[in-house]
C-alpha cells in the first residue's frame, strides 16, 4: 500500500439545511491548568504561539481515507458561539511591547485568471449576500476547513494566505482547537476544501501537516486571541495550495479602524436569515472597529452564522487582482439572556502581536 495521498477525488458536499444541534463540551472553552511550561507563570506571554499537533505524508493518506463522500456531507457546521464565563479568563501577564507592524502582500495563482465581470459591490454590505465568482480569486482562495472533534466531525471556512511554505490556510482558534484543555485537546483529520460550490471540491482538497493557535486560546480559551492557522502538505495533481489558487496577504499590527473590509464565510444560518444553506460563499461589507477602550478585539456588522467561523476579513480587497489583506477573522457573536443572537455584530481576535507569531509559527512548517 502507497503512504503518499492519493489524487484528489471530486466530491460533492453537500450539507443539510439546518445546522445540528451542537454538544455543550464543543461550545464552551474548557477549563484547563496552566503551568509554567504549558503558558501560565509570571512570564506568562498569551500572544505567543502554542505549537500543535502534526502529520507526516502516510497520516494524511489516513486522514484522506477517514473523509468519505458520507463524512463530508454530515459534517456540520461549526459555532460561531458567545463567550461564556470570564471575559478576561487569562491570567494578568505583564505588558507586551507591540511587535512592528507588518505587511505581507498576496500572490496571484502561477496561471492567469481571465478577464471576468466582478460581482457588484456597494460601500456597506452588513446583510450578506452571495459572492459569485467561483473558481476567480478571491473565491478560489477561501474554503471549507473540515475537523474532527470529540463531538463529531465539523466544518469551518478559512482562506489560504501567502507565506514562505505556500501552503498554508488563515482561520479562528476555535476551529482548530475547543479553547483551554492545554496542548491534547487539539482536533483531528483537518482537511481543506479551497472554492467549494454548492456541494463541489472543484479543486479538490489539500490534507493536513501542521496546526497551531495561540498559547491564551490554548490554555484559557481567551477569545481577545482566538486566531489559528494550519499547514498542509503538497497536492500530489495541483502542488502546493498558494501556487495553484493563489493567496491572500495579511496586515499585522495595523489597528482595528479600517473603512471597507470584506468579510467571506459559508454560513448555514444566521441573524434573522433563512436563506442560507452551508453551500454557498456569501460577504459583508464595511468599516471595523475596535471593541473597547482596550482595544483587543474588532467588530464589524454582518449577519452570517455557524459555519461562517474562521472566514477571513479582507481589506483593500481589488478585484483586479483577486487579493487584498486578511486583518481578522469571524470569532463570535453578542447573544441574550435566552442564548439567542441580539445583533448582527460579529467580531475578531485583534491581529496583532499574537498574530505574527502565529504565523511565523506555521510559516516554518
Amino acid at each position: 500500500m502507497h503512504d503518499q495521498p492519493p489524487p484528489p477525488r471530486r466530491v460533492r458536499l453537500r450539507l443539510p439545511l439546518a445546522a445540528a444541534v451542537l454538544l455543550a463540551a464543543f461550545l464552551t472553552p474548557q477549563a484547563g491548568a496552566a503551568d509554567q511550561s504549558a503558558g501560565g507563570g509570571a512570564d506568562y506571554r498569551p500572544t505567543a504561539a502554542a505549537a500543535g499537533p502534526a502529520a507526516t505524508p502516510a497520516q494524511a493518506a489516513r486522514i484522506h481515507r477517514y473523509w468519505t463522500e458520507a463524512r463530508l456531507h454530515r459534517a456540520r457546521p461549526a459555532p460561531l458561539p458567545h463567550p461564556r464565563g470570564r471575559q478576561h479568563p487569562t491570567p494578568r501577564p505583564r505588558p507586551e511591547a507591540a511587535l512592528p507592524a507588518r505587511t505581507i502582500p498576496g500572490s496571484a495563482p502561477r496561471r492567469a485568471q481571465p478577464d471576468t465581470a466582478a460581482p457588484s459591490r456597494t460601500a456597506v454590505v452588513s446583510a450578506a449576500r452571495r459572492w459569485g465568482g467561483q473558481g476567480l480569486m478571491p473565491a478560489r482562495t477561501i474554503g471549507q476547513l473540515f475537523f474532527t472533534t470529540p463531538a463529531g466531525d465539523f466544518r469551518c471556512t478559512a482562506s489560504v494566505i501567502n507565506s514562505v511554505n505556500r501552503n498554508m490556510v488563515w482561520t479562528s482558534g476555535h476551529c482548530v482547537h475547543p479553547g483551554g484543555g492545554g496542548p491534547g485537546a487539539y482536533y483531528r483529520n483537518f482537511v481543506f476544501v479551497p472554492d467549494a460550490d454548492n456541494g463541489l471540491a472543484p479543486h479538490g482538497p489539500w490534507l493536513f501537516r501542521y496546526a497551531a493557535t495561540t498559547r491564551a486560546w490554548q490554555q484559557y480559551g481567551d477569545w481577545h486571541y482566538d486566531l489559528a492557522a494550519i499547514a498542509f502538505h503538497p497536492q500530489p495533481v495541483h502542488g502546493n495550495l498558494a501556487d495553484y489558487l493563489g493567496a491572500q496577504g495579511a496586515r499585522f499590527g495595523s489597528g482595528q479602524d479600517h473603512r471597507d473590509v470584506v468579510n467571506f464565510g459559508f454560513p448555514a444560518d444566521g441573524y434573522r436569515r433563512t436563506d442560507f444553506d452551508g453551500g454557498d460563499l456569501w460577504y459583508c461589507e464595511g468599516p471595523t472597529s475596535a471593541v473597547g477602550a482596550t482595544g483587543t478585539g474588532m467588530v464589524m456588522r454582518c449577519d452570517m452564522g455557524h459555519g461562517s467561523s474562521g472566514g477571513p476579513w479582507i481589506d483593500d480587497l481589488r478585484l483586479d487582482r483577486g487579493w487584498g489583506y486578511i486583518v481578522g477573522t469571524n470569532s463570535r457573536r453578542d447573544v441574550d439572556a435566552d442564548g439567542n443572537w441580539s445583533d448582527d455584530l460579529i467580531y475578531s481576535a485583534y491581529h496583532g502581536n499574537a498574530a505574527m507569531n502565529v504565523y511565523t509559527e506555521v510559516s516554518a512548517h
